[in-house]
């Protein structure tokens, strides 16, 4: 066989093997989930309500609203926690005194609430 037929041959098995393992859950997503029953991380807790919430009172946030609609839309789905939504953020703003961030899976908003 020649050099040129053994590197394309070569070529395909890596690049056959590489798209094999990308391994994505049933809606695309890599990785595992978090379970809602795990508790979030401390820097998650000490910032916001793990679970999202439906028809919540508080204050929007423009910037954090704008990721999560933007998570959903490439994820053709709400997150499971805010830790699965956090985790895709370079960081998290501090919510104003007194106050956590919501999920308000209603309006797929993040809302400061009071603590």
């Amino acid at each position: 066989m020649s050099d040129v037929k053994q590197f394309f041959l070569f070529f395909s098995v890596i690049a056959s093997l590489l798209v094999g393992c990308n391994k994505k859950d049933a809606a695309g997503n890599t990785g595992p989930i978090p379970s809602p029953d795990v508790p979030p991380p401390a820097a998650v807790a000490a910032v916001a309500e793990n679970a999202p919430r439906a028809n919540v009172t508080g204050q929007p946030d423009a910037f954090l609203t704008g990721q999560l609609q933007a998570f959903v839309k490439s994820k053709g789905r709400m997150p499971g926690n805010f830790t699965e939504f956090a985790r895709q953020l370079v960081s998290i703003p501090k919510p104003p005194a007194g106050t956590k961030w919501v999920i308000d899976s209603a309006d797929q908003s993040v809302k400061a609430v009071a603590q």
